[in-house]
This record gives structure tokens, sequence and C-alpha cells, in this order.
């Protein structure tokens, strides 16, 4: 593929309606207004139109072991796998953002305490919603990837997928 016709992740995230800064989504937790399975499924599907088979694949992997899938945590680890050439790679791929919070830098190169101190707030407001399960299900399914156990109320717990 030339060069021309591949666009970048974070016009990727754009493409599927997101906002492409971390930091915008900082302290929410994994929620499913943030990302959901539609949204995945549209940058699966620019990831393997514009880079192929293999990245797309190596984005199916990182979803589906993302521990977290807060959009902070989501964003960071996408733009690490683009970095990465779309090739998954569990210890080189993984979001940096501790408790999904992600703080920008002003123009002058340091961090911005007062956006910092938001997604500290936010985190602590969000009780700690996790539904990082209902966000990929779908998707994980969809791409042959299935749960190997089911916990009470269809509850779905940790990095327990497997290819069928």
């Amino acid at each position: 593929m030339s060069l021309e016709h591949k666009i970048s992740a974070r016009e990727i995230a754009q493409e599927a309606g997101m906002s492409a800064r971390p930091e915008f989504y900082s302290g929410r937790g994994a929620i499913s207004c943030d990302l959901n399975s539609k949204q995945l499924e549209t940058i699966y599907g620019l990831i393997k139109n514009h880079y192929g088979e293999k990245a797309s694949e190596g984005f199916v992997k990182m979803v589906s072991e993302i521990p977290v899938l807060s959009a902070t945590d989501f964003l960071i680890s996408l733009y690490f796998l683009e970095g990465n050439n779309w090739e998954y790679n569990k210890y080189r791929v993984k979001s940096d953002a501790v408790g999904g919070i992600s703080v920008a830098k002003n123009k002058d190169g340091s961090y911005n305490m007062e956006g910092g101190m938001f997604g500290l707030m936010a985190a602590l407001s969000s009780n700690g919603r996790n539904e990082t399960e209902y966000i990929r299900r779908d998707f994980l399914v969809k791409h042959g990837i299935t749960p190997k156990r089911v916990l009470g109320d269809n509850y779905l717990s940790g990095p327990n997928y497997e290819r069928e």
C-alpha cells in the first residue's frame, strides 16, 4: 500500500467518533458512552483497510487483553500499537495511564496541573465504573474470540477469552 492512502491512529480514532486526546476521557473509567463495540469495529475496519490483515489482528488481540477498556487506556494502547508497526506485544503495547488518568502538557512542555486535577476528580467520582466486558464482548465474539467462562448474570471476568 502506498503512504498516501494510510491514515494515522489519531485519525482512525476520530473517524470512529472519538476524541483523539486520551486526556479528554481521563478518569472516567471504562464506560460504553466513551467507547463501544461499534466504534471498535469501525477502528478495526479502518486498520484493516489501511494497514492489512496482520495489523487488524494485532488490534483484536490488543482489545482482548486490555484489562480495563477505558477510552484513555484504549487510545494510549492504540497509539503504542501503531508505534510498534501494528504488531501486538503486550509488553510494548500497554497504557501508562495510572487509573485511567492522562494529563496533557502545556505549550511549554510542562504538565497541565489543572487538567490533571480534573482527571483525578473524575476518577474519584466515577465510582470505579468498569464496563470493559460489555464494551468489547460483541466485537470479540464477531472476530471469533469467545469467553472462556461466564460469571453470574452474564458478566464476563478479566481477559478470559479464547479463539474458537
